[in-house]
């Protein structure tokens, strides 16, 4: 199972302490941003030219946490892109979860005849 930080930390060896911890505070703001603001939007990604580097996706995100266009294409290629899908992803699997708690426990577990259910 990869860690959160893995992308970011595996920078260590190729650059220097500074560039990891700028691209943790930038991964950190991009989170926010696509668990907030961009999940209105987008809530799939169904292909790989969706997020890759000089995608509206990667444009938006990179203008809205004020990545600095000098750093942009490094950030993105080495934690933007993973992290805005697995934001994504992970929003999903909450916002799955929390409407299939609320379904079951409106229907089954209250009265399961006004939702076409048979009570178990």
């Amino acid at each position: 199972m990869t860690t959160e930080n893995e992308p970011i930390t595996a920078l260590v060896e190729t650059d220097s302490e500074e560039t990891v911890t700028r691209y943790k505070r930038w991964g950190g703001t991009v989170h926010d941003y696509v668990a907030v603001d961009l999940f209105r939007y987008v809530q799939f990604i169904n292909r790989e030219e969706d997020v890759m580097f000089g995608s509206s996706i990667q444009k938006v995100v990179c203008k809205a946490c004020r990545i600095p266009e000098t750093e942009r294409l490094d950030f993105w290629t080495s934690v933007g892109c993973d992290k805005v899908q697995e934001v994504l992803r992970r929003k999903r699997q909450s916002v799955t979860t929390s409407f299939r708690n609320q379904f079951e426990s409106k229907c089954l577990g209250v009265s399961a005849g006004w939702c076409g259910v048979d009570a178990v």
